[in-house]
Parts: structure tokens; sequence; C-alpha cells
């Protein structure tokens, strides 16, 4: 026989089970869409489905007959295997959402176990991301899960049977966070936690309860607990209903190590529990916070001299700014954020005067060799500066920088006009002398007449102007904001006297010795492309005369035979190898004579000549000499390749002129269009041929030409 229990209306999530529990969501947006959820279930399995929609109808079959319908939740109890299957029909646009549940095991503890007992643990999903999991739409801020299926491992599920206690144990670590939610039940629901060590247990009392049947989309019940000590925690699920269908979202968030914020990568920071982050700052940039939702406790340092400063703590409220004000020639703060979970916003708001990276001084420098490079100065060019009194770090008085620049004893006009509240201003313009460091003049002006400013004619030198807050009482503590003062300064420049004009008449020797200097260093200068030009030139000249002496290598042949020593034949070979490259391909190759390999393209063409082997360096090595000449095309990362067919591979031993080497490969690196290259290379090997391959990256794609015969060692044909 099929038990049905009616309930009432519930959010949706969907349920498709073998020997487990499903739960799934499926938004209907078709008007007359008919929609169908089938479950294979099994004698003694329960089932809790609840439908969420505006205008549609649900019908309840099992093995296709009729168990009910026209109704919003459905409860009962399998009496035979078979197919269980839900028909929607949808008659509107507004999405349906269904949330199921089936049961049919329960193996869970029904007694609570004490501190010392030993118990399974049940696994649960842990939060790995520092900046997420959090559904900024959740007005617990809640994790956002992905999936509503109830087989994921963000949910542990189970069945209160004869109204028995389910008990089940969970690990938590030093500074855990764990957040519980009831996703599901079919009737009332009370979850309670109990905190045990090996020595003691706190009762931690119910979290979270229902007293009807609820799911995740009806109504989000998400809340935090915070576990300072390692321990476990004993969570107990009850109800006073029998066979209570239940599933609890519960997910644990680990405390975050203190890193680095880089605004200009983010602007945003999520958290569960402590969390500390560290910004980089200057001490005229404020800190400005936003949370999107939950107040936030905070506590933080300021970087002072590598040192860090307890500088303020308090609470963020949330959907307010809070601003945190660095303590003085601070390079950086680091913030220390305490929330069950939290959302907030992060900028950097600057203070600087002027549009500088300084906070105005309240006083002058007091000696003329202090370094006043941290007084912002006031620039004459624009004739409008912005400035403003930060209340918040008790900024009431700014002194500005004045320079004038000039010849000796020119006069210059200056005024400065103040707009703002200007009934609670007062300025100050101070002359000072440049020899002893005195005041030359000054003067105090406030309020007239709703007007605010001061003129003075001063001398060239550094001068210095003052606005004050007149009789600023501070009633906030330092770091507490209040609004800020802002004003500006409208400036005004004109040249009284100009002075003259300092001269010095030029000493005689100077310009004697002057003159030479100057006739010196233009002819040394001139050496060097000298030299250049008389050395190509040379280059030029003997590069024809090889050219007009073919058969260049039978030469040095010849020479050989004569006598001459191998090491003068070697010198005159490594000269030729750099001016024969000035001509043209076709005069190069003739110059040494015929190639014994010939190799050409569009792009490249390599010629291989073998040389006599007594004009190696090292004993026992053959030598080669390969020209290579780049038509078309920029080569890059360039290498000439000389292996073999045999087992027997060769090994460079000497390149001339030098190049890099390594085993069989000789690296050219870059070669232009045009470029041609002779050189001279002795290998070391017992194999009877050579063969030859240039490879790199041809206009930026690999390539490889690689001539098609081999060079034959003891033998005059290849």
């Amino acid at each position: 026989m099929i038990f049905v229990f009616v309930l009432f209306i519930s959010p949706i999530y969907i349920i498709n089970s073998e020997q487990e529990i499903v739960m799934t969501s499926k938004d209907i947006s078709f008007v007359d869409e008919i929609d169908e959820r089938i479950w294979d279930v099994n004698t003694g399995d329960l089932y809790s489905i609840n439908i969420n929609c505006q205008d549609c109808t649900t019908e309840l079959l099992f093995n296709n007959s009729t168990i009910t319908s026209q109704s919003s939740n459905y409860l009962g109890e399998i009496s035979e295997p078979g197919l269980l299957k839900l028909r929607i029909n949808n008659f509107s646009i507004d999405a349906v959402k269904v949330s199921a549940l089936i049961h049919q095991n329960d193996e869970f503890l029904n007694t609570r176990p004490g501190p010392t007992d030993i118990t399974n643990f049940t696994e649960i999903y842990e939060c790995g991301q520092k900046d997420g999991c959090i559904d900024l739409d959740d007005e617990n801020l809640a994790t956002k899960i992905n999936s509503s299926d109830l087989t994921e491992n963000y949910y542990v599920t189970g069945i209160n049977s004869n109204e028995d206690i389910d008990y089940f144990t969970i690990l938590v670590e030093q500074g855990d966070i764990i957040e519980l939610g009831i996703a599901h039940s079919s009737s009332d629901l009370s979850i309670s936690m109990f905190y045990q060590n090996p020595d003691s247990e706190q009762n931690l009392g119910v979290i979270t309860a229902t007293d009807m049947m609820i799911n995740w989309y009806e109504a989000s019940n998400t809340q935090f607990v915070n576990f300072e000590n390692q321990g476990r925690v004993i969570v107990k699920v009850e109800s006073q209903t029998i066979n209570a269908q239940w599933a609890l979202k519960i997910i644990r968030h680990q405390t975050i190590d203190s890193e680095v914020i880089d605004l200009a990568v983010t602007n945003e920071i999520f958290g569960h529990g402590n969390r500390t982050i560290i910004l980089d700052s200057s001490e005229t940039q404020a800190a400005l916070f936003l949370p999107t939702n939950n107040d936030i406790e905070y506590t933080y340092w300021s970087l002072v001299d590598s040192e860090w400063l307890f500088t303020k703590n308090g609470l963020m409220l949330g959907d307010e700014y809070t601003r945190l004000y660095p303590l003085p020639t601070a390079s950086a703060i680091k913030i220390k954020l305490n929330a069950t979970s939290y959302h907030s916003i992060i900028s950097l708001e600057s203070f600087g005067d002027l549009n500088s990276v300084y906070e105005a001084p309240s006083l002058p420098p007091i000696l003329q060799t202090t370094n006043n490079s941290s007084w912002p100065l006031i620039d004459f060019e624009q004739t409008n500066n912005f400035a403003q009194f930060t209340n918040s770090i008790g900024d009431y008085s700014d002194v500005y920088r004045i320079e004038i620049t000039a010849w000796e004893d020119s006069i210059h006009f200056i005024r400065f006009e103040i707009q703002g509240a200007v009934e609670l201003f007062e300025i100050e313009l101070i002359s000072k002398d440049v020899d002893d460091w005195s005041d030359i003049e000054s003067k105090t002006r406030t309020q007239t007449s709703g007007d605010l400013q001061v003129a003075m004619e001063v001398p060239r030198g550094t001068h210095f102007f003052r606005i004050s807050l007149v009789n600023a009482n501070s009633v906030n503590s330092w770091g507490e904001y209040t609004e800020p003062h802002n004003y500006q300064i409208i400036t005004t420049y004109e040249l009284v006297e100009e002075g003259e004009e300092p001269w010095f008449p030029p000493d005689e020797n100077a310009k004697k010795w002057g003159s030479f200097a100057r006739w010196f260093m233009g002819l040394v200068l001139l050496i060097p492309a000298a030299y250049l030009l008389l050395s190509y030139r040379g280059k030029q000249h003997l590069a024809k005369e090889l050219h007009n002496k073919e058969q260049r290598l039978d030469w040095l042949k010849s020479q050989l035979d004569k006598g001459i020593s191998p090491r003068k034949n070697q010198k005159s070979l490594a000269k030729s190898l750099d001016i024969i490259a000035i001509l043209d391909w076709d005069d190069a190759c003739q110059t040494w004579g015929e190639p014994d390999l010939m190799y050409r393209t569009e792009g490249v063409a390599i010629s291989v000549w073998k040389l006599d082997p007594r004009i190696v360096k090292n004993e026992g090595c053959v030598p080669i000499l390969v020209g290579i000449y780049i038509i078309e095309g920029e080569w890059e990362i360039a290498a000439l390749k000389l292996d073999s067919v045999e087992e027997n591979s060769w090994e460079i031993k000497s390149v001339t002129p030098r190049f890099l080497f390594a085993r069989n490969e000789l690296f050219l690196d870059t070669m232009n269009p045009g470029n041609k290259t002779f050189i001279l290379v002795e290998l070391k090997g017992e194999s009877s041929a050579i063969g030859i391959e240039l490879n790199g990256r041809l206009n930026g794609e690999p390539a490889a030409s690689r001539v098609p015969k081999v060079l034959l060692i003891n033998s005059e044909e290849e």
C-alpha cells in the first residue's frame, strides 16, 4: 500500500535516485510546457517533493498510476519497487522550481558519543578559495552553490526513523568557521552542536531550526559557527515527526594567511572569520572600505620605518564607508578583519595637499639647511590650487613653500586669495631672508567683507604661505572620520623689478685653452670614423684581389705542398673568410673554387668545400668550409647541424671565425636577408659522410633547410 502525505508549498530541487539521495533543479519558462521527473524507487523508500510555481498543475504517479494531484507538496512511502513520476503542466512563463528528496538508508548514530569515545568522521565540503564561495545575492552571504544535487559533497542527508535522534561527527581546526543551513526538510527539524576535545564537551545549543517543511530555495537559514581551537563537533539532528527526511548544507571555511592585496588587480575582498590583508599606500592615502552586507570588526597597523605600529580598531558598518588613515611617514597598512562572513569594496583615497603626495606640515622649517621637499610647492603658473584640512588626523594648519628664482635685487609681487569656508580660516604670508633665514616681513589676515586674501612684495628665494583653521577644537578621536574642510588657493604673480643680470668677463687662458680643447676633441672624435672607412676600403681592395685569384683552396693546398707551415696558412684562411664575404655570392664561391656540395632554394643557398687535412689545428680532425647565404626571410636562433647517417656521429672541435658550438651543432643566432657567412669547421669522428642542415625560426615559424646530398669524406664524389 502506498502512503501519501500532502503538505504545503516550497521552492525547487529535483530527484533522480538509485539507492541514493538526489536533489536537482530546473527552471521552466515556456507556456504549456509539460515537464516530467522520474525516479527508480524500492520498497520502504520515503519521498518528499515540493513544487513552487504561480500557475501550474502537478500530478504524482507510481508505475503510471496516479497517486494524487493538484498539490504543491508530496510526502509518502513506497510499498513496492517501481517508478515514481512527477508531471508538471506549466501554463505561464513563470519559472518552476522543484525540490525533491528520496532516502532509504539511516546509518547515523542515535546516541551522542562522549569526548573520549571513538567515532567515524563525516567528510564535509571545504571552501578552498580565499576570494570566493560567497553568494552576494544571499542576505547572509552564504556560500554560492552551483549544484542543488543532494549527492554533491556540499550536503549531508539523513532520516530520523521512528523519532530517533541522529548524530554525526566532523573535525575542526583552529580558526575554522562551519557554515550550516537546512537545505531540505520534510517536517519540523532542529540542528544543535556540541564541541568536544579529549578533556571536555561544550554545548553550543541550537544552531538553526524549522517547525515546518522547508528547502533552500524557500528560505535562507544559514548560520556560521567559529571555532577558536582544534577539536571535533557533534551535530545533533532531531525532529518531532516520525521518518523526518532532511538535508543539511554544511561547509568548512579555514583561516586565510596574511597577503598583500593589489588594488590594481581587484578591489573586492571576501572572507569568513579572521583575515589579515596588507595594502601598499603612502602616508597621504586612506584605505576606504565599503562593506556591502555585514558589519566587520577591524584592527589595523601602519608600517613606519620597517615596524608595524598599532593605529586603531573599530567596527565597519554595512553599506557605510570606513576610512583607515595611516600614521605619518607610513608606507603600508595591515588590516585584520573579523566577521562570520563579509564582502567589501576597497579603494585608496588621497588626502594630499595641492595634488601632491604630501600632507602640508603645520609649521615652516626652522633651519635653512632643513630638507624642505616635503612642504608642497605652490606653482604660480597654475592659478587654482586645491587642498583640504583632513580633520580626521588632526590637520588644522597647512604651510606651503614658495620658490622665486630670478636675478639678484629683483622684486616680485605675489597675492593669495582663499575660497571656501573663509570665515573659519586665517592666512599668513612669510618672506624669508636667503642669507640668515630670518623673517623679512610677515602678514596675517582673516576674513574681511567676505574675502580672505594677502599680498606682498618679496625678493628672490624661498618663502612660505600658511593657512589655518581658527579656533579649531577637535571633538573626535584620531582616525575617526569627520568631513574635511576643502579650500582653494588662487594665486597672482607679477615681476616688479627685474634686477641686474650677472656677468663675469671670461679669463684669457680659459678662452685660449677652450678653443684648443674644442679642436682637439673634434679631431679625436673623427679618428674612429676615419679608421672604419680606411678598414672597409682595404677589405674591398683585398676582396677584389682574392676574387681575381680564383681557386683559393687549391692555392692553399699548393702552399702546404711547398712546405709553408699550416699555422701561416690557417691565418691566411681565417683572414680570407671575413674578406670574401664582402663579394657577391657567386663571386665569393668562385674565389674558393668549385664546391663539393651545392644547395639553393628561393630563400637560402649553402655551399660546402672539403679542405686539406694538413690545415687543421686539432690533429685527426676533418676540415670543411661551409658558406651560407640568406636570400629571403629572417632567421632567428639559427643553427648549423653537421650529422651522420651512420651510428658514429660527428663532434665539432674548432670553428673559425668564433661561434658557439656544442657537439655537432654550431649556433649562428640571427641571420637577415643578404647575410653571407663562411665558416671553417674542424670535425672529429669516424663516419664516412657528413649531413648538413640549417634550422631555426624563419619569419617567426620553425623551419629547416637540409642539403639533400651528404659530403663523402674519403671519396671525390657525393
